[in-house]
C-alpha cells in the first residue's frame, strides 16, 4: 500500500512499488519496479533483501533540481558535440563555470570574514560604551563578551574550513596492503622510470587490494600545509591475470592522469576536484541544515550550479580518459592496451559471478587462502564459450553519459583492435586474449607474492568478509529451502520455479539440466524451465538453447530482459552484430515500456485522467464502513487512474478529505494507519491502491472526483 504523504515529501531512497513481475534471472522471483526521484530501478527481493538489478537513468549522487531547458543527458550530448567541433570554445565555457564555482565559496568566505570583523568592532565599541557608562559592570566583562566572541570565532573557523576544503582538502589514504620498495623493487623501479619518462608526479606508495582494480589515488598527510601525494592502487587478481606488458599498459594509463605537461589533465582534474568539493560542501550543509544560516545559501547555489556544471565536467573527464588511452598506447603497444581493456571486464565478471560465489557458497575461505589459488582457478575457466559470450556483451555496451570511461567498443575501435569483416558471409568473430606464459605478479612481485597474498587475505577477512555476513546467512537459508523443496512431492508453479533457480545455483550443472528437462516433460509451457535450460545450454549447445530462450519470451514477457541478454551476448560473441543488435533493441523497447509503467504508477498529479473504479457494491460498502469510523474524515472517494502500460494491472486512487484543512503530522499518521488496515479484495490489493489527502496541490481534485460516477464513497 502506497501512501502519498503531502506533509513530508517521499524520501529520496528507493520506494518499492506495487507491480509483481517474473524476473528471468531469478526464475519467477518477484520483481519490483522502483523509482527514486532521479532514476528508474528494477529490483528483486529475496529473503527480505532488495537487490538492484538495473537502472534506466542515473543522475547526480545527491539532490539535483530539474533543469528547465535541457535534461541532463541533453546537456551532456550538447557539450560533447561542442567539445568535438570547437574544443577551444568548450574549454572556455568549462573555465568560466569553474571560475564561478570557485569564486562563489571564496566570496562567501570573504563575506564571513567581513562579518566577523564588523561583529568584533561592533562588540568592542558596545562593550567600551557599556563599561564607560556603567563602571560597576567591569566585574561581568568576561561574561558579557564571551558569547559575541564565540560567534566571531565560529565565523572565522567556518571561513578557514571553506578555504581549506577548496584549496587543501583532507584526502584519506587508500585502504589495502601497503607495498614497500623492499617488497617489490622491480615494480618501483619501473614506476620511477615511467614517471620520469612521462613527466608525471611521482608515485610514493603502492597499495594492493583484493579487487580487479587499478587507479591513482591522491591523499594528504595530517599536517597544516597539506601536500598532495599519490598512491597507485593495484588489484592482486589483476596482477595474477595480466602479462607484464599488459600491466605496463595499465600503469601507463594511470600515470597519464598525473602528467604535469598535459593541459587536458590539469583542466579535467581541476573540474573533478571542484565537483567533489561541492559534493562535500552539500553533505556538510545538509548535516547542518537545521539551525545553520550557512546551509540555505550553500544549498540554493548548489541546486542551480551543479546540474549545469556536472555534464560539462563529465565531458572533460571522458576526454581525459581517451587522452590517457592514447598515452598508454604510445608508451606500450595498442595491442597490449586493447587486450588489457578486454580482460578487465571479463575478469571482473568472472570474479563476481564464479570465483567469489564458489568461495562463499562452499565456505572455502575457512580452510584455504583464496588469493593463493586465484590464478589456477582462472586458468581452469579461461578461455571458454562463456567468456566469448561475456566479450560479446561488453562489445554491445553503448556510451553511458554517467560513466567517464568510453564504451569498450569505442576504445577498441580507437586502438584499431576490432576485427574487420572482409567476407560478408563470414562474421568477424572477436578473439579472446591468450593466457600469458608469465604473469605480472610473477614478474613484478617475485617471491614476495606469497607474503603479499597472506597479508591481503588478512585484510580481506577483517574488512570485506564482515560485509558479507548477510549474504552468507542467505546462502544457508537458500540451501535449507532447496532441501525442503526437494523433499516435496507436489509443487506449485512458483515452487517449481524457485527449485529451478536454487538447483541451478547450488547443484551441479548436470543435475540442473536433468531437473529442467524433467519439468519440461511434465509442464511443456513452463517459462521458468525454458529459461533455466536455455541459460544452462547457451554456451555449449546454442542450437538447442536459442529456441528455448525464444519460447521463454513468448510464454512470459517479463523474461525479455535477461533472455535477450543471453541471446545478444551469444551472437555478439560470434561476430553476428546485426542479430545481437536486434535482441538489444528488443530489450530496450521492453525496458522503456516498463519505465513508462513505473512513471505512471509512481507519479500522481491532480491532472491525471481518472475513471470509475471497477469494484462491486459489496466492496464499496466495506470500504465505506471502514472509513466511516474515522471521525476526522469528511469525505472519501475512490477512482481508477487511466494508465497506458499494463492496463491489466490497474491503479486505484483513494482520496480522503479531512475536517481540518491543515495537514499536520497527526493527519499523516492517520493516513498511514488507514493504508495499512484497509480492507481489500480483488481487484483491489494493498499493492495497487494509492492513498492521498485532498490538501495542498490535490485540493483541486475534489470536484473532479465528485463528477465521476460511483467515485464518492461518502460525504458528511
Amino acid at each position: 500500500m502506497k501512501v502519498l504523504n503531502t506533509l513530508n515529501p517521499p524520501p529520496r531512497t528507493v520506494r518499492l512499488l506495487m507491480l509483481n513481475y517474473t524476473l528471468a534471472s531469478t526464475l519467477c522471483q518477484p520483481i519490483y519496479l522502483c523509482y527514486d526521484n532521479s532514476s528508474f530501478v528494477l529490483c528483486v527481493k529475496q529473503a527480505g533483501k532488495v537487490t538492484c538489478l538495473a537502472k534506466v537513468a542515473t543522475k547526480l549522487p545527491v539532490r539535483r533540481k530539474a533543469m528547465s531547458r535541457y535534461s541532463w543527458k541533453e546537456q551532456y550530448l550538447y557539450w560533447e558535440q561542442l567539445a568535438a567541433r570547437r574544443p577551444a570554445t568548450y574549454r572556455l565555457h568549462l573555465r568560466m563555470w569553474m571560475a564561478l564555482g570557485t569564486f562563489f565559496p571564496l566570496l562567501f568566505a570573504i563575506a564571513l570574514v567581513v562579518l566577523a570583523v564588523l561583529l568584533s568592532v561592533g562588540i568592542s565599541y558596545i562593550a567600551w560604551r557599556i563599561f564607560v557608562t556603567y563602571p560597576l559592570l567591569m566585574r561581568f566583562a568576561e561574561y558579557i563578551v564571551v558569547v559575541p566572541v564565540s560567534i566571531v570565532m565560529a565565523l572565522l573557523y567556518g571561513t578557514k574550513q571553506i578555504v581549506q576544503s577548496l584549496f587543501a582538502p583532507q584526502l584519506p589514504p587508500p585502504n589495502g596492503v601497503l607495498l614497500t620498495r623492499a617488497d617489490a623493487p622491480r615494480l618501483f623501479r619501473i614506476l620511477d622510470q615511467m614517471c620520469q619518462r612521462m613527466d608525471a608526479y611521482p608515485i610514493e606508495e603502492v597499495v594492493i587490494v583484493p579487487d580487479i582494480d587499478a587507479a591513482v589515488a591522491p591523499w594528504t598527510a595530517q599536517t597544516t600545509f597539506r601536500r598532495v601525494r599519490y598512491s597507485l592502487i593495484l588489484g592482486l587478481p589483476l596482477l595474477d591475470i595480466l602479462s607484464p606488458d599488459q600491466m605496463r599498459a595499465v600503469i601507463a594509463h594511470e600515470l597519464a592522469h598525473l602528467m604535469r605537461s598535459s593541459d587536458e589533465r590539469g583542466l579535467s582534474a581541476k573540474a573533478r576536484r571542484l565537483y567533489h568539493f561541492w559534493v562535500r560542501m552539500i553533505e556538510i550543509a545538509e548535516e547542518q541544515e537545521e539551525g545553520a544560516f550557512v546551509a540555505p545559501v550553500i544549498l540554493r547555489f548548489y541546486n542551480w550550479f551543479l546540474p549545469h556544471f556536472h555534464p560539462l565536467a563529465q565531458v572533460a573527464e571522458r576526454q581525459h580518459e581517451q587522452h590517457a588511452d592514447r598515452i598508454a598506447a604510445a608508451v606500450g603497444t595498442p595491442k597490449a592496451l586493447a587486450e588489457t581493456l578486454i580482460l578487465l571486464g571479463l575478469a571482473g565478471r568472472w570474479l563476481d559471478q564464479v570465483f567469489w560465489n564458489r568461495i562463499l557458497e562452499e565456505e572455502l575461505y575457512r580452510v584455504i587462502n583464496p588469493f593463493d589459488n586465484l590464478r589456477q582457478s582462472w586458468e581452469q575457466h579461461y578461455p571458454s564459450a562463456r567468456f566469448q559470450r561475456w566479450l560479446g556483451l561488453q562489445l554491445l555496451e553503448t556510451e553511458d553519459p554517467d560513466d567517464v570511461h568510453p564504451s569498450l567498443r569505442s576504445r577498441l575501435r580507437a586502438l584499431g583492435y576490432l576485427p574487420v569483416q572482409t567476407d560478408p558471409l563470414t562474421p568477424a568473430k572477436p578473439e579472446l586474449p591468450p593466457r600469458p606464459s608469465e604473469t605480472a605478479a610473477e614478474f613484478l612481485l617475485g617471491d614476495s607474492r606469497a607474503s603479499i597474498s597472506q597479508a591481503l587475505f588478512a585484510f580481506w577477512r577483517e574488512n570485506v568478509l564482515p560485509r558479507w555476513h548477510e549474504s552468507l546467512q542467505q546462502i544457508k537459508e537458500a540451501r535449507g529451502r532447496l532441501v525442503v523443496l526437494e523433499g516435496k512431492t507436489h509443487l506449485t508453479d512458483e515452487e517449481i520455479a524457485e527449485r529451478l533457480m536454487l538447483t541451478t545455483i547450488y547443484r551441479s550443472r548436470e543435475q540442473a539440466i536433468a531437473y529442467a528437462q524433467s519439468v519440461l516433460q511434465s509442464y511443456p509451457q513452463h517459462a521458468a524451465a525454458h529459461y533455466a535450460l536455455g541459460g544452462l545450454l547457451i554456451d555449449d549447445q546454442p542450437e538447442q538453447a536459442i529456441p528455448l530462450l525464444e519460447r521463454t519470451m513468448q510464454l512470459d514477457e517479463s523474461y525479455t530482459l535477461l533472455a535477450c541478454e543471453l541471446l545478444a551476448g551469444y551472437w555478439a560473441g560470434q561476430g553476428e552484430m546485426d542479430r545481437a543488435e536486434r535482441y538489444r533493441r528488443q530489450a530496450q523497447q521492453y525496458y522503456q515500456k516498463v519505465s513508462e509503467a513505473i512513471y505512471e504508477r509512481t507519479e500522481i498529479s491532480p491532472d491525471d485522467p481518472l475513471e470509475p473504479a471497477d469494484i462491486t457494491p459489496a466492496q464499496a460498502v466495506a470500504l465505506r464502513r471502514y472509513l466511516w469510523q474515522y471521525a476526522q474524515i469528511r469525505a472519501a472517494y475512490l477512482a481508477r487512474k487511466v494508465v497506458k502500460q499494463y492496463t491489466d494491472k490497474p491503479l486505484y486512487v483513494l482520496a480522503l478529505r479531512f475536517r481540518r484543512n491543515a495537514f499536520t503530522q497527526q493527519e499523516a499518521n492517520l493516513l498511514e494507519q488507514i493504508a495499512q488496515n484497509l480492507p481489500v479484495s480483488p481487484p483491489l490489493s494493498k499493492d495497487n491502491v494509492v492513498v492521498l489527502a485532498l490538501v495542498h496541490r490535490f485540493a483541486s481534485l475534489t470536484k473532479r472526483l465528485q463528477s465521476i460516477s460511483r467515485a464518492t464513497l461518502f460525504e458528511r
